[in-house]
């Protein structure tokens, strides 16, 4: 299991992009960001990019990423 930790903010972003591939939400993310004019999202993007690149392709299966407010309605 990979050893990377997302913030609950980049949770959160990658959420709206469950994927089962990680070149495909990668691909994603970076034409999202292209979108984007908010600086501070700009900035969670981009670490979420890079934490993402970071996991092994046969640990990116095990991640689940979810909207922090489903979590604490459960």
């Amino acid at each position: 299991m990979s050893n990377v930790s997302f913030t609950v903010e980049e949770q959160n972003l990658l959420a709206m992009f469950q994927r089962r591939d990680k070149e495909a939400m990668l691909k994603e993310v970076l034409e999202m960001r292209m979108l984007v004019n908010d600086p501070g999202m700009k900035e969670i993007m981009d670490n979420a990019v890079a934490k993402l690149k970071a996991v092994p392709e046969e640990d990116f299966p095990e991640l689940a990423f979810f909207v922090a407010d489903d979590i604490e309605n459960e």
